[in-house]
């Protein structure tokens, strides 16, 4: 079985005719697990594939960072108490243990939060894989609101599954992924879907998209007839499709394909700086 340390396809190194498997394995790093992707070659040879997520790393995602800097000014404003001359006075050892609570507070939103779009999408989820009408009985008004949206937009786009959680993978250019849901509309044209559960759709989400498009018509899977983003918001349940323009989808491809040699140059760099580290550190010991 191969390790974490399988290396990685140059660009390039592997087509479709010499790959003739790939498979999701599972690493332990850091106290968690991960899944990675590795192909192996008729000559028996194995080398790991980039993920999509992991080439879309190297994207500056300037929403989520002014995010956490609101949480973290929040968590703040929330727990500072003002005097009658309006102010606050803090020991340092106070102070101190404040801003170490702020640093998480992103993260308590994002682990405490009530989850509403997660439970919206199990339940639409559900109903895709089994074909039966799910029971919102009980469930938070906004949930059971969020499911009807689904049903009335699925019996408007008249479409039928053809597969779900559909591993996709480019042997050429060496990245792998999952895609959430492949469909077929009324014509019978296959439709590639994918959910999101999140408070916007980012622009990045369509680069996520092509990418497996690109994958499937590379797998001999063919071209796909729309790419279609449904988005499940995380805390609020709302929803909302965005249709990528067909017009919009050689750029796109364009623009991942140039993410994967600079996700390379990245992760590189950050293998020689903690190999460098670790020297220092063993020369210090």
């Amino acid at each position: 079985m191969a390790s974490q340390y399988t290396p990685y396809a140059p660009i390039g190194a592997l087509t479709s005719d010499n790959v003739c498997g790939v498979e999701q394995r599972t690493g332990h790093a850091f106290g968690r697990d991960y899944r990675y992707y590795v192909a192996t070659c008729k000559d028996g040879a194995e080398y790991r594939l980039r993920s999509v997520t992991s080439v879309l790393g190297v994207l500056n995602k300037e929403a989520l960072i002014q995010w956490a800097v609101d949480q973290s000014m929040d968590y703040i404003r929330e727990r500072v108490d003002y005097d009658a001359d309006g102010v606050a006075r803090f020991t340092q050892p106070d102070m101190e243990a404040l801003l170490r609570e702020a640093r998480m507070a992103h993260y308590r939103t994002k682990t405490e939060a009530a989850e509403l779009g997660t439970i919206a999408h199990d339940y639409v989820e559900a109903f895709i894989r089994t074909g039966q009408e799910q029971d919102m009985a009980g469930q938070d008004p906004r949930v059971a609101n969020c499911y009807d949206l689904f049903r009335r937009w699925w019996d408007q786009a008249g479409l039928s599954v053809i597969q779900t959680e559909l591993m996709v993978y480019h042997a050429p250019l060496g990245y792998a992924g999952q895609l959430d849901f492949l469909a077929a509309d009324k014509d019978g044209q296959p439709v590639l879907v994918d959910w999101k559960t999140s408070k916007a759709v980012y622009w990045n989400y369509s680069l996520q998209v092509v990418a497996y498009a690109k994958a499937l018509r590379e797998m001999g899977r063919g071209t796909v007839s729309a790419m279609r983003i449904v988005r499940i918001g995380r805390e609020d349940a709302d929803f909302e499709v965005r249709e990528i323009p067909r017009s919009d989808w050689k750029r796109l491809g364009q623009l991942f394909e140039a993410c994967i040699p600079l996700s390379d140059a990245f992760r590189d760099a950050e293998r020689e700086y903690k190999k460098s580290r670790r020297k220092a550190a063993d020369v210090a010991a």
